[in-house]
């Protein structure tokens, strides 16, 4: 009887071995060949784990997303979301928000295919940041302006566009052609339109837009050499006639410039050669964009363009209803 309860026992201490080694074999290979869990695929969704699919851990962490700081510690930049059921909840990125910036807004749709131009041709532009411009900051007469980075609040490259009130938007593009002696001809010259009349709003709005961008494009060529750019700038505006005075202030005689040089008309005149406003106007008008700051940003308009003659062509319809209908997918 005792030597068939050991025989017993012997037997369960051998089954509990086979077990214990069982389990750790198959850990063993476990670790050696798959890994626990889901892993992102290629496509951005989440898929089980392969032998195939596994990949080195550094792949893995770079899949993980970067870390960065938040309320409550750090953590990764992508991770999963209750609501996606298992998949990553992608962050959007700089481009997806100024393209649906201007998908979304009245004028900007028009400038929608136009950035997006722009942006394969120079991709440093997917991070800039498209902001819409405020007449309360900058004036009911201005239309877009350029934040270098070492000046905007936010740090980054900054363009600031007109991107609703379409009607009024456009009515002041077509005054500014109409105002601006010499204007029409510059810029149906650069976009290589055989008649300056033909020149729409619409055009003239686009490639102010694309003329901002092209100052961004200069301020990123000059990285880490800012100071430089500006000095030589301000040295150049320096020079202009009556630099302290904007065209577009010249010929509004409710301006304080305009005020200044009409009070003054004599003496201005005398000093610049000149026998009228108008002739003022078109001189201060072609030095200033002259600059080579100007003439850069002005070539970099023109070249996106005229290597988008389809674009080119829909924006000097003059049908701004097919605009204004517009509703991006």
């Amino acid at each position: 009887m005792t030597t068939l309860l050991l025989f017993v026992i012997v037997i369960q201490i051998h089954k509990t071995n086979i077990h214990m080694e069982t389990a750790s074999d198959t850990s063993m290979r476990k670790d050696q060949t798959t890994d626990v869990g889901w892993v992102k695929n290629a496509e951005g969704g989440w898929s089980q784990n392969t032998p195939d699919s596994r990949g080195t851990i550094p792949d893995r962490l770079d899949n993980a997303g970067e870390w960065v700081e938040t309320g409550n510690g750090w953590a990764r930049s992508h991770t999963p979301s209750e609501e996606t059921s298992g998949k990553f909840e992608s962050t959007k990125t700089q481009l997806e928000s100024n393209r649906e910036l201007l998908a979304s807004s009245e004028l900007g749709v028009l400038l929608l295919n136009t950035y997006d131009a722009a942006v394969e041709a120079d991709p440093r532009l997917a991070d800039i940041i498209i902001v819409p411009y405020s007449a309360a900051e900058r004036g009911a007469k201005g239309s877009a302006f350029a934040r270098g980075a070492d000046i905007s609040e936010s740090g980054k490259q900054e363009v600031h566009i007109r991107l609703n009130n379409l009607d009024a938007s456009l009515e002041l593009m077509q005054e500014t052609l109409e105002k601006v002696p010499g204007l029409r001809e510059l810029i149906a010259e650069k976009l290589l339109l055989d008649n300056p009349s033909e020149l729409t709003a619409l055009q003239l709005h686009t490639f102010v837009m694309l003329h901002e961008m092209g100052h961004l494009v200069e301020f990123m060529n000059y990285e880490g050499r800012m100071p430089e750019l500006r000095k030589r700038q301000r040295a150049e505006k320096d020079a202009l006639p009556l630099s302290n005075v904007a065209t577009s202030a010249l010929i509004d005689p409710t301006s304080v410039g305009g005020k200044y040089v009409r009070e003054n008309w004599k003496a201005v005149s005398s000093e610049h050669g000149v026998s009228s406003i108008a002739e003022l106007a078109e001189m201060k008008n072609n030095a200033h964009r002259n600059m080579t700051s100007e003439t850069f940003a002005d070539n970099f308009a023109a070249h996106i363009l005229i290597y988008e003659p389809t674009l080119l062509d829909q924006l000097g319809s003059g049908n701004i209803e097919y605009y204004r209908d517009y509703k991006a997918a």
